[in-house]
């Protein structure tokens, strides 16, 4: 379906609905205590994505619905007065609005059961009916700032995924393979800002600390397979050099697909985008403008100035990085495999 109003999509917000239709595949890891993981990662795509669909969503459902409720009157009276509501289930006209709907909802069953390529080209016509609503509400004022927050939003719920991922996986590898994992021996292999935790302790006093009691009796005084989830609360996941200095610490051997999509640039940019907008309100401060000479499909902006994010970029962005952390997950996978 052609949209000529996607020329006036300045946000690009029509590529955000389109990547929260597209297909999420679900990864079954042959390591038994990853599946938990997959599937929670899994999961957390699905919210993401229908997060991205549902502005258009909702702006189809509402022209759908009013149709409904004006044929329902018609089709009941004879005549359009375009009341505001229904007066409740003993109207005939309401009773009508919900054959309608009930309607709706069987087709839709029925193309999910017996022809989901069908259902996913209706999906897309509705997106399609919904987007130009949205798109033309995007140029007013409050329009504008709403639309912008929801992009922003999609952002840090992306970073959020990954951070997630990145964290569970770590837990779930050393508690199934700690006589490897859990001495924490490798060198920090990535090039982050320093060779200590981000917690400001040193590899040394990390071994030095001893284990609280209250740790091990919270895991019924059994250690076995719960290595990683004690280990867990020394490490810090919530940025990208903690994350990649705790696998470079886990994983000492066979370890080259792991560094490799740890260190692709899609969580580079990901977590500069998702701290300038969580830190700063957006704008661009010395270290953004730093990152934007190293990574020159960062947002361009001054100093000061609030960086533009449009869906485009967004999308991809977004892709690469659901795209890198599956693979990630699939790397974990293959390495208990392996050892």
């Amino acid at each position: 379906m052609e949209l000529p109003i996607l020329s006036l999509d300045k946000y690009k917000i029509y590529q955000t609905f389109c990547l929260g239709l597209s297909d999420t595949l679900y990864f079954k890891p042959e390591t038994k205590s990853l599946e938990g993981v997959s599937f929670a990662f899994y999961e957390n795509i699905l919210r993401l994505k229908s997060t991205m669909m549902f502005p258009a969503y909702l702006s189809f459902y509402s022209a759908n619905t009013e149709n409904m409720m004006c044929v329902s009157e018609v089709e009941i009276t004879g005549k359009l007065e375009r009341k505001i509501g229904l007066s409740g289930k003993d109207d005939d006209v309401y009773n009508r609005f919900l054959e309608f709907i009930k309607i709706d909802d069987i087709n839709d069953r029925y193309l999910l059961s017996n022809d989901l390529s069908k259902f996913k080209d209706v999906l897309l016509d509705r997106v399609a009916i919904g987007s130009p609503s949205i798109i033309a509400f995007s140029h007013s004022s409050s329009g504008g700032a709403a639309v912008e927050h929801m992009l922003t939003s999609y952002a840090t719920s992306a970073w959020t995924l990954f951070e997630t991922l990145a964290g569970d996986l770590w837990e779930a590898a050393l508690n199934e393979h700690p006589n490897c994992l859990a001495n924490l021996s490798g060198r920090n292999r990535f090039n982050t800002e320093s060779n200590e935790n981000v917690s400001g302790k040193s590899k040394q006093q990390e071994k030095d600390e001893l284990i609280k009691l209250s740790m091990i009796a919270g895991n019924g005084w059994d250690l076995r397979n719960k290595m990683g989830t004690i280990l867990r609360r020394r490490k810090s996941f919530t940025t990208l050099d903690g994350i990649r200095i705790a696998y470079s610490e886990a994983f000492s051997k066979q370890y080259k697909s792991i560094d490799a999509t740890l260190h692709n640039s899609c969580f580079d940019e990901l977590s500069t985008i998702r701290n300038i907008i969580v830190h700063k309100g957006s704008k661009a401060d010395d270290k953004y403008l730093e990152c934007s000479k190293r990574m020159s499909s960062l947002p361009k902006a001054q100093h000061g100035e609030k960086i533009f994010i449009d869906g485009g970029y967004l999308s991809y962005l977004i892709s690469e990085v659901i795209n890198n952390s599956l693979s990630l997950l699939m790397s974990i996978d293959d390495w208990i495999k392996s050892n």
